[in-house]
C-alpha cells in the first residue's frame, strides 16, 4: 500500500485546476469516516488517508497538453459518480497524447485491478468547432489496438459518447479484461486508425476524419482486488468442473475452473454451426450462472462474461470467466458470490 508520501510525489507532478483540487479533498476527507459510520476494509481506508494527505499538498506542474483530469471525472460516465472516491484512489491520470488529421487524442485516466483495465479519451478537434454527430455511438475506427506484455490472453470493448454535444471534443472509452495478471507499471501502446461512421447493414463504414494515432502510458493503479480459494466441485451443463478460485474488485471479477477431462469441439459438419457446436461454445466462452448479493440484500446478476479455455498436457481444461461491472461495487459493500448454486462469502481485507 502506497504511503502519503508515495501519493504527494506523485500528485506533485500533476496539474490540476484549484476547482479539481478542492474538489478532490473535499471528496476524499468525506470518505474518511466518523464514529458509528460503517466499516471500510483496512486497505481502502489507508489508501484514502495517504490521499487525502497528498491532496492537501499539491502543487501545479507543467502538462504535456495541459490541465489533467481526476480519474473520477474522466470515468464518472463509465462508472457512475456514485462512488468517486474509490476511483480517484484506484484511478490514475495519464495525459499522453497524439495528433493527426486536425484531432487529438488524449488518454486521460486509467484505472485497473489484477485483471482489468480501463482507458478514458478524448478526442478534441483542434480548430475549436464540434464535431456535430448525430449519434456517437455509430462511431468506430477502422482499426484499433491496445497492446500491452502479457503471456496471456486480452479481450475487451469500447464505445464513444459525446459529454458536451456544444464543446470541440467526443470521448472515447475502453475496458479490457486478461487471463493473466496485469502488473503495475504496465506499458500501454495504443493506435488509432480512422474516425468512422458505421453505415447501413451489410455497407462500408464512412470515414469520417483520416488519421493514425499512436499512444504510450503506463497503467498505474491501486489494485484493490482480493482472491477468495474456492477449490469446489460443481456440475456445469452436465461437466463435471471444479471452481477453483475468485477474484474481485470494486471493478470487476475473474473466475477460475477446470474441467478435469477436456470437452472436444464437435466436428463441423455443414457451412453452419451445429447446435452441438453453439453449446459446446456457449459452454466454455458463454456465461455461467453467478449472482453477487449486496448486504443490504439487493442480487445482481452477473451476465456477459467472456471467456476462454486452454487444455494442457493431462487433458483437463482451464477456463476462465471474466466480467467488468457497470458500476463501482464497493468490496465491504458485497456479502456473497454464488456460483453454479453454490454460495461464497465475501471479506474485505
Amino acid at each position: 500500500m502506497k504511503t502519503a508520501f508515495d501519493y504527494k510525489q506523485e500528485l506533485d507532478r500533476l496539474t490540476f485546476t484549484q476547482e479539481e483540487k478542492e474538489a478532490m479533498t473535499a471528496r476524499l476527507l468525506s470518505a474518511v469516516p466518523e464514529k458509528n459510520t460503517r466499516r471500510q476494509s483496512k486497505g481502502l481506508r489507508r489508501g484514502i488517508v495517504a490521499a487525502v494527505a497528498a491532496a492537501a499538498c499539491l502543487t501545479v506542474a507543467a502538462g504535456a497538453t495541459g490541465l489533467l483530469k481526476l480519474p473520477s471525472t474522466a470515468f464518472a460516465p463509465v462508472f457512475g459518480a456514485a462512488e468517486t472516491e474509490i476511483i480517484d484512489l484506484i484511478g490514475h491520470p495519464v495525459d499522453a497524447s497524439a495528433t493527426s488529421g486536425g484531432v487529438t487524442i488524449t488518454a486521460d485516466a486509467v484505472l485497473g485491478d489484477k485483471y482489468h483495465y480501463a482507458v478514458a479519451y478524448t478526442l478534441t478537434k483542434n480548430d475549436g468547432t464540434a464535431f456535430d454527430l448525430p449519434d456517437c455511438r455509430d462511431l468506430l475506427f477502422e482499426d484499433s489496438r491496445s497492446d500491452i506484455a502479457t503471456t496471456g490472453g486480452v479481450t475487451g470493448y469500447s464505445y464513444f459518447y459525446d459529454a458536451d454535444p456544444a464543446d470541440n471534443a467526443i470521448q472515447y472509452a475502453a475496458i479490457y479484461e486478461t487471463t493473466e495478471p496485469v502488473a503495475q507499471g504496465t506499458v500501454v501502446r495504443a493506435h488509432f486508425k480512422n474516425l468512422c461512421e458505421a453505415g447501413p447493414a451489410g455497407e462500408a463504414p464512412e470515414q469520417l476524419i483520416r488519421g493514425s494515432w499512436a499512444l504510450s502510458f503506463r497503467l498505474n493503479f491501486e489494485d484493490l482486488s482480493t482472491t477468495l480459494a474456492l477449490d469446489t466441485p460443481v456440475v456445469l451443463a452436465g461437466h463435471d468442473a471444479v471452481l477453483n478460485d475468485l477474484t474481485i474488485s470494486p471493478i470487476g471479477l475473474s473466475l477460475s475452473y477446470t474441467f478435469p477431462e477436456a470437452i472436444p469441439m464437435p466436428e463441423q459438419e455443414s457451412g453452419r454451426e451445429s447446435a452441438a457446436q453453439e453449446a459446446w461454445t456457449d459452454l466454455v466462452f458463454g456465461s455461467i450462472p453467478m449472482e453477487l448479493r449486496q448486504k443490504d440484500g439487493v442480487v445482481l446478476n452477473i451476465q456477459n462474461a467472456s471467456g476462454s479455455s486452454e487444455t494442457d498436457g493431462q487433458g483437463a481444461m482451464h477456463c476462465t470467466k471474466g466480467v467488468t461491472f457497470d458500476a463501482i461495487l464497493p468490496l465491504e459493500d458485497l456479502e456473497s458470490i454464488t456460483i453454479c448454486g453454490v454460495t461464497f462469502p465475501i471479506s474485505a481485507s
